[in-house]
């Protein structure tokens, strides 16, 4: 296993069994009583009264805070499971938590899912449109634009960032993608970390490679070359320890998956060139 993934950290999970972490002493009193009447097996009727009357005070705060709408219940609630061996099992919970975390998770899979990438694929139509093509990709992706290469090709060239038979500097790669109102950021000598956060975010990038480098399981045989080509990154698979990209200078390129050595060896060749494409 390489160096760079052996400090990957797994997704934060929110345990709603053990509201673990809050500082608020009220609530840990509430806590601590409540486990000590589970371990215990009673629970004094004044003592759970009380309890019960505080977590409402919290759910109300809570309505407060974030608002309902009609008859949302927003508040924090006690729940009970027997457990097989006999025990019962209090669990404190929230709608209004559950709800949030819910939303969150519809966002995260939105963004992470691939497959408009994977529609934005196409072969570049010139041999030095790459970069061209690429944030065609993107924006394609992004604004649902719908631009055609030709088209942001002419926009290149009216700005000077592309000339025809020699492509597109790396200093202006990333201009037609603010142009039409992706903001992005720019990064010389990047670390793997760098992608691999942009990653987690769901966010798009291109890197400029070598394309022997990138193509063959040799690429240590091409130390020296320089890049002279430009790819989307679409995502990491951090199982596999995948590269996923968009190349549209090959015919299979659509969702390529590219071994990290072999990317880490093509992309030094590009000095380690990246732009981040954000989504907001």
């Amino acid at each position: 296993m390489s160096a760079e993934f052996e400090y990957f950290s797994p997704e934060e999970i929110v345990d709603l069994t053990e509201p673990v972490g809050e500082t608020d002493p009220e609530w840990k009193e509430i806590i601590d009583n409540l486990q000590e009447g589970s371990e215990s097996g009673e629970q004094d009727p004044a003592e759970w009264k009380r309890i019960m009357e505080n977590l409402q005070e919290l759910g109300t705060e809570g309505e407060k805070e974030h608002g309902s709408e009609g008859n949302e219940d927003n508040g924090v609630r006690i729940f009970k499971e027997k457990m097989e061996d006999g025990t019962l099992r209090e669990t404190i919970r929230s709608p209004l938590l559950e709800k949030m975390i819910q939303e969150h998770k519809m966002e995260q899979d939105r963004i992470h899912d691939t497959g408009e990438a994977a529609k934005e694929w196409h072969l570049q139509k010139y041999n030095d449109t790459c970069a061209i093509v690429s944030q065609q990709f993107i924006l394609n992706e992004y604004t649902k634009v719908i631009e055609t290469e030709e088209e942001m090709r002419f926009a290149a060239m009216n700005h000077g960032w592309y000339v025809p038979g020699e492509g597109t500097s790396g200093e202006d790669i990333g201009n037609l993608l603010e142009l039409y109102g992706v903001h992005t950021t720019t990064k010389w000598a990047a670390s793997f970390d760098d992608i691999l956060q942009a990653s987690r975010k769901g966010e798009r990038m291109i890197v400029t490679v070598n394309d022997l480098a990138l193509s063959t399981e040799y690429s240590d045989y091409y130390p020296l070359c320089s890049s002279n080509h430009a790819i989307e990154i679409v995502t990491v698979d951090e199982v596999k320890q995948k590269v996923i990209v968009n190349d549209p200078g090959i015919e299979d390129g659509r969702m390529k998956e590219i071994s990290y050595d072999n990317f880490m060896d093509a992309w030094f060749t590009g000095l380690n060139y990246l732009l981040i494409a954000h989504r907001e």
